[in-house]
C-alpha cells in the first residue's frame, strides 16, 4: 500500500478530498499570539495602576499618622499646644507612636536622631517642624520623588480639616516634596 492519502468514495460514488492534517494555520497562530500579548499588556497596566494607587494610599496614611502623633504630643499638658520644638525625634523620644518611622540613634530628644530619614513609602524623608503663628502651626514635609505622587497627596490633604490651604502653606515643592501646614484650633 502507498503512504499517499487516497480518495475515498461516498455513497453516491463521488470522490472527496482527504481530511486535513491536524494543526493550525499561520493566521490562527498569529491571532493567538496577538491575543496573548493584548491580555498581558492589560494585566501589566492594571498592575502598575494598583501599585501606584497603593503607594499613594500608604503615603497618605503615613502623613496622617504624623499629623495625629503631632496633635497628640501638642495636647500634652507640658506642651500646651506649643509646636515650636516639634520633630519626629522629639515625638519619638517623648513616647509618641510614630510608626513606621524609627530613629537611627537612641534618645535623648536633644540630639539629632533623624527619625523619618529615608523611611517613607517612597524611601525618602518625612519631617515635622514648628511653623509659626504663635507656635500653633506645624508643617509636615514628605518626600514623594515625582510630581504625580506629590499631586496625589496635595489632592488628598488640601481640603482636610486643620490644613492651611494656600501656595505658601500646602504645596508641592520644586524637589517634588509635599509640604502641608496644620493649624491647631
Amino acid at each position: 500500500e502507498s503512504d499517499k492519502p487516497q480518495s475515498v468514495g461516498n455513497a453516491t460514488g463521488a470522490h472527496q478530498r482527504p481530511a486535513r492534517i491536524a494543526g493550525f494555520t499561520l493566521v490562527e497562530l498569529l491571532f493567538a499570539v496577538f491575543f496573548i500579548f493584548a491580555a498581558l499588556s492589560a494585566i501589566i497596566v492594571t498592575t502598575n495602576n494598583v501599585t501606584s494607587t497603593g503607594q499613594h494610599n500608604e503615603a497618605a496614611a503615613q502623613v496622617q499618622s504624623v499629623i495625629d502623633a503631632t496633635r497628640a504630643w501638642g495636647r500634652q499638658p507640658t506642651q500646651g499646644q506649643n509646636y515650636t520644638d516639634v520633630s519626629l525625634d522629639v515625638l519619638y523620644c517623648n513616647g509618641i507612636n510614630i510608626a513606621p518611622f524609627k530613629p537611627t540613634t537612641p534618645c535623648p530628644a536633644t540630639s539629632t536622631i533623624e527619625a523619618g530619614v529615608g523611611q517613607n513609602v517612597y524611601g525618602l524623608n518625612i519631617a515635622v517642624v514648628g511653623a509659626g503663628r504663635g507656635n500653633l502651626d506645624y508643617a509636615v514635609t514628605f518626600g514623594t520623588g515625582d510630581a504625580p505622587n506629590c499631586q496625589a497627596l496635595l489632592d488628598k490633604f488640601s481640603a482636610a480639616a486643620g490644613v492651611i490651604s494656600g501656595d505658601d502653606k500646602t504645596f508641592c515643592g520644586a524637589d517634588d516634596s509635599f509640604t502641608l501646614t496644620v493649624t491647631v484650633n
